[in-house]
């Protein structure tokens, strides 16, 4: 399988904002949540939050946004990390449609998927073994998807259930003793995050490239050998190297422009 020109055309950007996290499993992310489309706003209501604008004012949003669609609370977080401050956030770049606005957009969702990887690779090792994504299988991938789509906490409350109860840590579980995990007071779905755990991580599965390396060149390298074979070796490292040395020459005069 491979992505539709909407999602594919992402990948450069992923590959610049997103560091240990397999482009894939962004652009997976990426399809679920926007169809591709830079600034969309989500349609359903969420937890409210201020966010700046272009012109330094706060504006109350309740709503996600953006190819990843963050909520207010996760801007907020990212934006508090950045020493730079040129690389926070707006409304303007949230709902934005230029370059600077998709890599903010990526940039804010990898972020938090990161963190909350991080999070259960600490709190969960037996859940989240490895320390990013990059080196995750499907369990811990789909563990992250989980929290992703409902806060870290939410996943950590869980998997916590679980371990008091000395069932094993495998997303089979999750599935198996929380089965209504989603529904409000009234019986309706507001959030299914198991189903979207399991549909965008087999999403992933499905179209991942053989490996990932956690760069553009190695990247390129993994794809080039599967489409030539293990007799293109040569071949394959040669389009890496020169790959990377494009990737370096197109990011040094981005940052002379900038």
């Amino acid at each position: 399988m491979t992505w539709p020109k909407s999602i594919e055309q992402w990948r450069r950007f992923v590959l610049w904002e997103c560091k240990d996290i397999p482009p894939d499993l962004v652009l997976a992310i990426i399809q679920n949540e926007s169809g591709g489309v830079v600034g969309a706003p989500g349609r359903n209501k969420t937890q409210c939050g201020q966010v700046p604008t272009i012109t330094g004012e706060p504006r109350e949003i309740c709503r996600a946004y953006g190819l990843m669609q963050t909520i207010p609370a996760t801007v907020q977080t990212y934006n508090q990390a950045q020493s730079d401050p040129a690389r926070r956030a707006t409304l303007e770049d949230l709902g934005g449609r230029d370059e600077r606005a998709a890599r903010l957009q990526i940039a804010i969702g990898c972020f938090y998927l990161a963190f909350v990887n991080h999070f259960l690779h600490k709190n969960f090792p037996e859940a989240a073994p490895a320390p990013t994504l990059a080196e995750a299988k499907p369990d811990q991938v789909r563990f992250a998807l989980a929290g992703y789509a409902v806060g870290h906490n939410e996943i950590g409350e869980k998997l916590e259930t679980l371990a008091k109860a000395g069932r094993p840590l495998t997303f089979a579980n999750l599935k198996k003793y929380f089965p209504n995990w989603g529904r409000n007071q009234a019986g309706r779905w507001i959030n299914r995050p198991l189903f979207y755990a399991q549909r965008v991580g087999d999403r992933y599965q499905a179209n991942k490239t053989a490996s990932y390396t956690g760069g553009p060149a190695g990247h390129l390298a993994a794809r080039v050998k599967d489409k030539i074979g293990g007799g293109g070796v040569v071949v394959a490292l040669a389009l890496a190297a020169f790959g990377g040395w494009k990737y370096y020459q197109n990011r040094k005069a981005e940052n002379e422009n900038t």
